[in-house]
């Protein structure tokens, strides 16, 4: 089970696919592309207002220019959507899952076949 302690590293969780990540914008923005498979989504969409909850200032801050002591609270709301949203993302899912999955896909009008 993945942990991250700090933004830089959930950062470089998605910089190791190549996305390149500076701001907080871009990583709440990569965090939601994520958070929309359906193995997380099903599962968990809190992170859906991320962009809107999250103060435009906070957002548009560079991820190194961050110090401990400002925007506390909202640096502590993305690390616990990261470490939700990735460790749903890449546990292994069972039969029970697959079909869970399928399930709220139907419910949400989804077609299945994609």
């Amino acid at each position: 089970m993945k942990r991250f302690d700090d933004l830089e590293q959930v950062a470089d969780y998605f910089m190791e696919d190549g996305a390149t990540i500076e701001t907080v914008r871009q990583l709440v923005d990569a965090l939601v592309v994520l958070g929309k498979n359906h193995k997380v989504y099903a599962y968990h969409d809190d992170f859906m207002g991320l962009n809107i909850d999250l103060p435009d200032e906070f957002l548009r801050m560079y991820i190194s220019d961050l110090g401990e002591d400002e925007f506390g609270n909202e640096i502590v709301r993305v690390l616990e959507e990261a470490n939700t949203i990735v460790n749903l993302y890449e546990r292994n899912l069972s039969e029970y899952d697959d079909d869970y999955i399928r399930e709220d896909r139907q419910s949400r009008g989804d077609d299945l076949d994609d």
